[in-house]
């Protein structure tokens, strides 16, 4: 199975599907408006903290963390080498390099294990008929919940990419050298684009699953708590 949704016997799974998707919303306006590295590893350490107190289980979502955290000192190496040649001194770019390779590193970590979380906690359905059920159009509605989901479905679909790889003879420790990501890059692209082509039968064939019965659950006073410090978090990155 290549999507395994835990018990909802947490904070995080019993949250309103909408609250959800708004969390997943204010972690993108968050990460990508904020450029202050204390912030964005604050966030970020709210995140893991949720993580450890919920015992939330990624399962075979180690090896998408593993695989980008190994990847971390090409990001770096980008952004060092493309700072060099712009400023006067080349110490002045390498830390302007070193500082913004880690603002876009917490920003993508930030949104991943973000991402992860929500998809981990929430049945898909339950995001798709949230949606539909305020008039969201059907197709958006398919589009929004495949989003969500992509990363953690296409994870055995990397572990299996890693693992065959490995038994090839592939060393994890000689990541940091560019030539050495295509045998496992390559694949994956391949596993996504087939993922997106199986999403778009799906919206065809099976036009998102009508249940006419399907109520959307009340708003808790959890859901507008979380909602209302969403809103802040929102406005304080716009500001």
């Amino acid at each position: 199975m290549l999507f395994h949704v835990i018990s909802n016997d947490n904070f995080i799974c019993r949250l309103h599907p909408l609250i959800k998707i708004i969390l997943l919303i204010t972690t993108a306006v968050f990460a990508f408006l904020i450029s202050n590295i204390i912030l964005l590893v604050i966030y970020l350490g709210i995140i893991l903290l949720i993580i450890r107190i919920f015992k939330v289980k990624f399962g075979k979502a180690a090896a998408i963390i593993k695989l980008f955290m190994l990847s971390l000192p090409m990001l770096m190496a980008v952004f060092v080498l493309s700072y060099l040649w712009k400023e006067q001194t080349y110490t002045e770019g390498l830390l302007i390099g070193i500082r913004e390779g880690s603002i876009y590193a917490l920003r993508f970590l930030n949104l991943i294990l973000m991402n992860f979380l929500i998809a981990a906690c929430t049945d898909p359905r339950d995001i798709l008929h949230a949606l539909k059920a305020i008039k969201i159009p059907d197709v958006i509605s398919q589009i929004i919940t495949h989003v969500v989901n992509l990363l953690p479905r296409l994870i055995h679909e990397v572990k299996n990419i890693v693992e065959a790889q490995t038994l090839r003879g592939m060393q994890f420790k000689s990541m940091w050298r560019l030539s050495n990501w295509m045998p496992v890059t390559m694949p994956i692209i391949f596993a996504t684009v087939r993922y997106s082509e199986q999403s778009a039968i799906s919206l065809e064939l099976r036009r998102g699953l009508d249940n006419p019965h399907y109520q959307l659950p009340k708003f808790g006073l959890s859901d507008w708590s979380v909602g209302i410090i969403c809103i802040l978090i929102m406005f304080f990155s716009i500001m």
